[in-house]
């Protein structure tokens, strides 16, 4: 059987929405970097340890809300996935600031408003959804330009004024809050009005039944680059937190650019899906995509790790990218593209229940990674033990769907 990809449009919505995932996310790095050069190293740490710690939390509240919204069937209306959102939202923000409060209450307050950041977030990757399905890519693009350019700048000139971590975070939820609500809430909602034919009202049971494990899921992947930060602020200090969480955005933004791919690339399969492309023929077309997708990424990631090693001591004099960082970093980037294909095609076949096994195999290799490699290799361990982890849970991942596929027939229609 012949799949062709829709390259125009593919290349269309990942420039867009890999574009708006990585200004998404500049405000993050942004702030880290002028709390890098106006204040201490540890100020830096204490910023980075409680994004790792509001970040797994949010992530499993976010449910993986989007995906299901783009791939369950029968398909379903937004205002029910809206109120699931703002409800686990919620919960999180409570969780997370709780949390902190009993094991570090001085951190408790720069963690609450953390996770008021993230929970505008959380919303905002619910509302890509229906502006996806709509094609309104570029409006993406710029509501989180927008929030970039702002989200940085006021918290920043906060800080610089006030010299205090927690009034610069506070400014920054507020701005974000704004965000969400003008730039991808009310369009969202009038996007999914115009698209709501044939959508069914929320059936709440088979949200929650989806949503649990992939919010598991996704709290996991959260959990891989998040609990070294842990074991390393126990026997490294804060310091090393900083330098960690500053080196790993060379990962975070592979994986952002990997997830936006992935995502432009969901409504094609979902299309493929439903005109009968299933069993060995989805097989090899899930493994010819994530195959060339790796086979790109190589070149990239080789690029990408010479000119970080040139910038970063720019960027951050006291956090350079040591030699011995490379090789678990280029692993865990090339090994992206297969997870990302492989898990997002357990959704598009709607057997989210899978996430869990998926899940489970990420927390245990990472937990048991952090706890054998970070005690006696400190900072190499940490990326090491993502490294393994991101390998754990791709090999799952692939074993997983490929033994699904196995199981379905191959008739499909020709030149899909």
């Amino acid at each position: 059987m012949t799949v062709r990809e829709p390259a125009g449009d593919w290349a269309r919505s990942t420039a867009w929405l890999g574009g708006a995932n990585i200004v998404r996310n500049i405000a993050m790095l942004a702030l880290l970097l002028v709390l890098a050069q106006l204040a201490s190293g540890e100020i830096a740490g204490r910023f980075a340890l409680a994004l790792a710690i509001a970040t797994p939390v949010f992530a499993l509240a976010q449910f993986g809300l989007r995906n299901i919204y783009l791939t369950i069937r029968p398909r379903q209306t937004l205002p029910g996935f809206i109120a699931v959102q703002t409800a686990t939202g919620l919960v999180a923000l409570a969780a997370a600031t709780a949390v902190s409060a009993v094991f570090d209450p001085e951190l408790a307050v720069t963690v609450g408003l953390v996770a008021i950041y993230r929970l505008t977030d959380n919303l905002n990757e619910l509302f890509i959804a229906p502006l996806q399905e709509a094609g309104r890519y570029a409006l993406v693009f710029w509501g989180f330009f927008v929030f970039a350019v702002v989200g940085t700048g006021g918290p920043a000139a906060v800080f610089v004024v006030s010299g205090s971590l927690d009034a610069a975070l506070l400014a920054m939820a507020g701005i974000s809050g704004l965000t969400t609500l003008f730039a991808f809430g009310i369009p969202a909602i009038h996007s999914a009005k115009q698209n709501a034919a044939g959508r069914r009202p929320t059936h709440y049971a088979a949200v929650l039944r989806a949503g649990v494990p992939s919010g598991v899921a996704l709290f996991v992947l959260a959990l891989i680059t998040t609990l070294p930060q842990y074991f390393l602020s126990a026997t490294d200090g804060d310091r090393s937190v900083g330098h960690f969480a500053a080196v790993l955005y060379l990962f975070a933004a592979a994986e952002l650019f990997t997830g936006a791919v992935a995502q432009s690339w969901l409504p094609h399969a979902r299309r493929l899906r439903d005109e009968g492309l299933k069993g060995r023929d989805l097989q090899r077309y899930l493994v010819g995509t994530s195959a060339r997708w790796t086979a790109a990424y190589l070149p990239l990631t080789t690029l990408g790790m010479v000119t970080a090693i040139t910038i970063f001591p720019l960027l951050f004099p006291e956090f350079p990218i040591r030699v011995e960082f490379v090789a678990p970093l280029a692993l865990a980037i090339l090994l992206l593209p297969t997870l990302y294909f492989f898990t997002f095609a357990i959704a598009l076949m709607n057997v989210y229940q899978h996430n869990l096994t998926v899940g489970a195999s990420g927390a245990v290799a990472s937990l048991a990674a952090c706890m054998l490699l970070i005690p006696a290799y400190g900072i190499v361990g940490a990326f090491w033990a993502v490294a393994a982890a991101i390998l754990i849970r791709t090999t799952a991942a692939t074993v997983i769907i490929l033994r699904l596929l196995n199981r379905e027939g191959t008739i499909g229609p020709e030149g899909a």
